[in-house]
């Protein structure tokens, strides 16, 4: 019985959510839901994922469906860039309008990028429950005490440190915050791109600039590496069902990825993590740019050929790949398609 939990996201549709209730109400293996992230309404603000039109009817429903059965509701308010405006007294009068409005139906925290904000809101709010984005890149105890000092109730960290443990838990026994592990975002090891990609969907995902998205160079980069560097899949910092009891000496609570997901994956992938097992393609589970490859190619790797061996490596060695062809060697070993 390990105990952990799992925020699991909200992709626009509806029957998601029954579905949810109906598999995942009780606990599987000792682990459950512990909520639902959903964007806030992009009239108010952007996010990091560029999705359907949701309103604030929208939200008001995921929150209301989260109270009827005990789950937490977090709002995602975590764009990397609002533009020229985004510290204007309108701007912010407006954000603290949104999260007032959603707390009186029973939202329970927020997911923030912006330091600025987070301290504005929580000086505002002190009741909010602020979670830090993963998009802030907490890789240090430094870093997370800044964030914490400004208000910050618990905070995902820097994807691209998940497998190294030792920071992990300095960084953990360091805070008072909650510390939620990013489980299966696909991005690539140190993307020279990330922080850009993110700025061009936080822009993407409001109203007036969503028309752009045609234009993401940035996932057709990372699809053209993942194509011709296939062991490149394997560097991506995922966390795998059958090693999160690795992590029990870290953190119990876990982020499952994939608004931009169908809801038969995103309930596959919640069953997996919840079950601690049954992953079979690992390139099934992830977000981002992953599911485009292996759809594209049918690239397969099973999560048998990632076994213990694969967890002690990936968490031990010193990430120079240049001098190490661990991966490639797997992916030349275990890669079907």
């Amino acid at each position: 019985m390990s105990g952990f939990s799992f925020w699991v996201p909200f992709n626009g549709d509806f029957k998601l959510l029954d579905k949810l209730k109906e598999h995942f109400s009780d606990t599987i293996n000792g682990n459950k839901i512990e909520g639902i992230y959903f964007p806030a309404p992009q009239e108010f603000f952007g996010s990091a994922r560029v999705v359907k039109t949701f309103t604030m009817d929208d939200a008001k429903k995921v929150i209301g469906f989260c109270n009827d059965l005990g789950w937490k509701s977090n709002m995602l308010m975590n764009s990397s860039c609002g533009g020229a405006d985004w510290y204007s007294p309108k701007t912010i009068s407006k954000t603290l309008f949104l999260i007032k409005n959603m707390k009186t139906l029973g939202l329970t925290s927020i997911t923030i990028t912006n330091p600025i904000y987070l301290q504005k809101i929580k000086k505002e709010i002190p009741d909010i429950n602020i979670t830090v984005s993963v998009i802030s890149e907490i890789a240090s105890v430094q870093r997370a005490k800044y964030f914490e000092d400004l208000g910050a109730d618990a905070f995902v960290p820097d994807r691209d440190i998940n497998r190294n443990l030792e920071l992990l838990k300095e960084i953990k026994t360091s805070t008072k915050m909650n510390m939620i592990l990013m489980v299966n975002e696909g991005c690539l090891y140190r993307c020279p791109q990330r922080n850009i990609h993110y700025n061009f969907t936080s822009h993407c995902s409001t109203p007036n600039e969503k028309e752009y998205y045609t234009m993401d160079f940035h996932s057709n980069y990372c699809i053209d590496i993942k194509k011709n560097n296939p062991e490149e899949l394997l560097k991506s910092q995922f966390i795998l069902p059958q090693h999160l009891n690795k992590y029990k000496s870290i953190t119990k609570s876990f982020k499952i990825v994939g608004r931009t997901r169908y809801t038969e994956d995103i309930l596959n992938i919640t069953k997996a993590y919840l079950g601690e097992g049954g992953a079979g393609n690992i390139l099934n589970l992830m977000s981002g740019t992953t599911p485009i490859v292996c759809e594209r190619y049918g690239y397969n790797i099973s999560a048998k050929l990632l076994d213990d061996n694969f967890f002690k490596k990936v968490t031990t060695c010193n990430k120079n790949c240049m001098n190490c062809n661990y991966c490639k060697k797997l992916i030349d070993k275990g890669l079907t398609s």
